[in-house]
């Protein structure tokens, strides 16, 4: 635990008044190897979270099988569809009950879900699972419940989910800027104002700039790819600016949280050069890892961790 209390210590120092937490399917389900400890993990976590006085927020979803974000690994295709959600249920029904977060976001991008999964469901049977959550979480632990998705897919969820009587917030993430032909931003400002007019909170779960031209995105450039593009210092004058943008836009739409998704790049990053073109993904991770450690050791701050604390002081 050394690592998490001096990483929530260090977002304390920023100023953040909450923290978001993944808590992937399906690492508390039971049967799952080590479940218990894992529960036990994320149970001592949600505890340092309150001691900071901190906000809690569990988002859940399966886990990402990429090396360079997880060890873990689960094959979905031994489930019916019907199995898939009942785990995802008996996982949620744990997590309200023994870890206690403020806010749990019962869904997310289930786009993503499906393409993690391949599990296929639709519209309907997402919002069957999600009404199953409710009716069996509905005052249990405390939480607020929330479901959402990312801006860049299917607005009919998000649309079911804002008309959703029993949820308490919506959860929206906001990576792409536009694909050339929708404003993503846009369309989660509208998604905001639409949820507030049903009498729901609005969160930003996830965000950070994606670093992806329209044209890539039209030809469905991997994740993986995308993402790998971040670890690099000479983003951090974009990412400050987006951070700035990104706040200013949740001030003006009255959002009440949001989350920069790759918090550890307050922190550090790696330089570039040609050192690393023959390297994997996994080996240019594990040296941002690296480098971040040391810089929460030393309390050292980013442009983006600087722009951060300066927005947060500034409130």
């Amino acid at each position: 635990m050394g690592v998490v209390e001096l990483y929530l210590d260090r977002l304390k120092e920023i100023g953040v008044d909450g923290v978001t937490v993944q808590i992937a399917d399906p690492l508390l389900a039971p049967g799952f190897p080590d479940s218990e400890a894992y529960l036990a993990f994320y149970q001592q976590v949600a505890e340092e979270v309150h001691r900071r006085g901190l906000l809690l927020v569990v988002e859940t979803g399966p886990v990402f099988p990429d090396p360079q974000y997880s060890n873990v690994r689960y094959d979905w295709s031994t489930l019916s569809t019907l199995e898939y959600f009942d785990l995802r249920r008996e996982q949620l029904n744990r997590i309200a009950r023994l870890v206690g977060p403020d806010y749990l976001s019962i869904g997310n991008e289930p786009d993503t879900e499906r393409i993690l999964t391949g599990q296929n469901f639709g519209l309907e049977g997402y919002l069957a699972y999600i009404r199953e959550v409710i009716r069996d979480l509905k005052g249990l632990g405390g939480a607020r419940l929330g479901v959402g998705t990312g801006s860049w897919d299917d607005p009919n969820y998000m649309h079911a989910f804002i008309q959703e009587s029993g949820l308490d917030f919506v959860d929206i993430h906001l990576y792409p800027l536009t694909n050339g032909s929708i404003d993503y931003v846009q369309r989660a400002a509208e998604w905001a104002a639409m949820a507030q007019g049903q009498g729901k909170q609005v969160v930003i779960g996830e965000t950070w700039l994606y670093k992806v031209r329209p044209e890539e995105l039209q030809q469905e450039i991997s994740y993986q790819e995308a993402l790998q593009r971040d670890v690099f210092s000479f983003w951090q004058p974009l990412d400050a600016r987006f951070l700035r943008a990104a706040a200013g836009m949740a001030q003006a739409q009255g959002i009440d949280y949001v989350s920069f998704f790759w918090s550890g790049y307050f922190f550090a990053y790696v330089e570039a050069d040609a050192s690393w073109l023959n390297e994997t993904a996994f080996d240019l991770y594990q040296e941002l890892n690296r480098r971040q450690y040391l810089s929460l050791q030393a309390g050292v701050l980013t442009e983006p961790g600087r722009a951060y604390q300066e927005l947060l002081s500034d409130r």
